[in-house]
């Protein structure tokens, strides 16, 4: 197997000359752009897309497109057709790795992809509207939780908030809502401040995702749904039957789909009343009564009171203070040891070891056991060099 990592390619995609010059000369007539990408394999594509999303360099304005290898007899025998993620930056070394374990080829080259349909429109409902300066600062992509858009604007446009929320509104037609970012999530009870900008002044959803439904109030509860993708590989890691502490669960996006999907009992625990009242509510909402057992109050007491040493897995979804409950999470592990899935902002090329070697700190001061690191991985981009980082660890208490 082989990996093109280099910036030069190794073909090109095959085209005439007259279509490669319309396309480069007059791409906005024809709605394409072009753009530096990595082609892969179809039968990994999907694996690799993932990858991409989760580090924040997949560019969501241009479309994936797919071409056949027909024309490329040394691709052959590799796969038969090819699948180009249009990129928003170069990848790091860290990151491709990553694709280097889900990849049997990766190669980067640059092609001329269709742009998305909202897109366009967003950019031809703002002209005449917002000076073309300010173009380049519309949100690429942002958050939809039920039928309501969370923004996150530079400080560039914000005075423009309206206008782009009312364009957005209008491409996005099932949602009736926009919002903008006013802060970092913060606080005991994991909320941001949201201003509204278009739509209905209202906060509350209903959010499906994964087979699940999720009441939401995304100004008093914390909610990503960025984190669909990590909920699925946290479930499929729990085993029927098996018994799962869920230290932070929010309105239980976790805790459900795991009792949903997988049969474990799930004992959610959180500090928010106002995300506990959600949670009896999506329990209810998804029919799991019987095997999520919800909790109102502080993790470290809840444990120590009613959770010792019953859980096979402890889901630990708080980024920014994590590493302070890392003893609550072994209280809870039964004495033969379980699965921590744990969770901690990191920055730089060295996020993951960063976030890693603090674990591995706070462990030993417990003094627990480390078995083995079973698995370590970026999980979105938070900030510019700012990542939430997984770890999945075995420990023996």
């Amino acid at each position: 197997m082989s990996f093109g990592f280099s910036r030069a390619p190794r073909f090109r995609i095959p085209r005439g000359p007259p279509q490669l010059f319309l396309e480069v000369v007059f791409g906005v007539l024809l709605m394409r752009r072009l753009s530096f990408c990595i082609a892969t394999c179809s039968l990994v594509a999907e694996r690799v897309r993932r990858l991409l999303a989760e580090f924040g360099t997949l560019d969501r304005e241009l479309k994936v497109e797919r071409i056949s290898v027909d024309a490329l007899p040394g691709l052959l025998g590799i796969c038969s057709e090819l699948v180009l993620f249009p990129l928003v930056r170069p990848l790091s070394r860290l990151e491709l790795e990553q694709l280097k374990g889900v990849a049997g080829f990766l190669h980067f080259c640059s092609h001329s992809f269709m742009v998305r349909e909202h897109m366009v429109n967003i950019t031809k409902l703002l002209k005449g509207v917002l000076p073309e300066r300010f173009f380049k600062f519309i949100p690429r992509s942002f958050d939809i939780v039920g039928d309501i858009a969370i923004l996150e604007l530079n400080p560039e446009v914000w005075g423009f908030r309206d206008v782009i929320g009312e364009a957005i509104l209008k491409v996005n037609r099932h949602v009736k809502a926009v919002f903008a970012k006013g802060g970092r999530v913060d606080g005991i009870y994991r909320v941001r401040r949201l201003v509204h900008v278009a739509g209905e002044k209202r906060t509350l959803t209903f959010h499906r995702e994964n087979g699940c439904i999720f009441k939401v109030d995304v100004a008093s509860a914390y909610f990503s749904p960025r984190l669909s993708g990590e909920r699925v590989r946290v479930a499929n890691q729990v085993k029927p039957g098996e018994t799962v502490v869920d230290l932070f669960a929010g309105v239980g996006p976790f805790a459900i789909l795991i009792a949903k999907r997988r049969g474990g009992i799930v004992h959610a625990i959180d500090i928010n009343p106002y995300a506990f009242q959600l949670l009896e509510e999506n329990i209810k909402l998804n029919k799991v009564s019987s095997l999520v057992h919800p909790y109102l109050g502080d993790c470290r007491e809840v444990v120590n009171t009613h959770l010792r040493r019953l859980a096979d897995h402890v889901i630990m979804n708080l980024p920014s203070l994590a590493y302070e409950f890392i003893d609550v999470a072994c209280l809870a592990l039964r004495e033969s040891g379980g699965i921590i899935h744990y969770y901690q902002f990191g920055r730089g090329e060295t996020a993951c070891n960063d976030v890693v070697e603090l674990f591995k700190s706070r462990l030993s001061e417990s003094g627990v056991a480390l078995v083995k690191i079973l698995n370590v991985k970026r999980v979105r981009s938070t900030s510019p060099r700012e990542w939430q980082v997984a770890v999945d660890a075995l420990v023996a208490p």
